[in-house]
């Protein structure tokens, strides 16, 4: 049975090598904008850990970091313009949001093709990341994994 390190070094290089497959065949390569509000230490760590991993696997990754007073308002037309920005290709918000701030409201604005679908496994977590050009497809999505060191 393989180790969860192995498995995480071997998914990754998997990564890179389609990313590089997608840049030689003229595919559209996954461009991930993480938007993240204030300072919380847990979320700073986990949003340096998904960049780190973008980074080591080809993948063009944007933080968009706010300070915490920053309005709903704004923050929702933040998310309406990434959800008309033709070079993201997904994205994510980084939870929790402070008080004032609906995170029921800030997942409802996020466009349906741009939605990265979180999913925990233990400490692997993945993304999927769909595209406008890839919705013409029947569920044809590109994922990447990013992984915690928790």
């Amino acid at each position: 049975m393989q180790n969860i390190k192995e498995y995480v070094a071997e998914r990754k290089q998997q990564i890179k090598n389609e990313i590089e497959y997608r840049k030689l065949n003229g595919i559209i390569i996954p461009h991930l904008a993480i938007i993240q509000v204030g300072n919380v230490s847990a979320s700073n760590t986990y949003v340096k850990n998904k960049i780190a991993d973008c980074e080591a696997c080809g993948v063009t990754c944007e933080l968009y970091h706010y300070d915490e007073d920053i309005s709903e308002t704004h923050l929702l037309k933040i998310i309406e313009d990434l959800n008309n920005d033709n070079v993201i290709t997904g994205f994510i918000v980084q939870f929790p949001l402070p008080k004032h701030i609906s995170e029921a409201k800030v997942m409802q604005a996020i466009a349906t093709e741009k939605i990265n679908q979180l999913l925990a496994v233990g400490a692997e977590m993945e993304y999927t990341f769909t595209s406008k050009a890839d919705l013409s497809q029947p569920r044809k999505s590109f994922a990447v994994k990013a992984w915690t060191s928790h």
